[in-house]
């Protein structure tokens, strides 16, 4: 799976997809990365008080 999107080694892969699980984009029954499923993403929780500027928002 790495070669396919251009990662050099497993702990990569493995890194990826530990991400993934965090954000609930896949989901493993088990404990090994083979029995990982598509799941649904979480959506995303921001923190109270900040807001987006937009696009291009930086300072003003």
């Amino acid at each position: 799976m790495g070669a396919r999107v251009g990662l050099s080694s497993s702990s990569s892969v493995a890194h990826q997809l530990g991400r993934l699980e965090a954000r609930g984009l896949i989901v493993r029954p088990g404990r090994d990365w083979s029995t990982c499923v598509l799941g649904e993403e979480k959506p995303v929780r921001r923190r109270p008080g900040l807001r987006s500027r937009g696009p291009g928002g930086g300072p003003r």
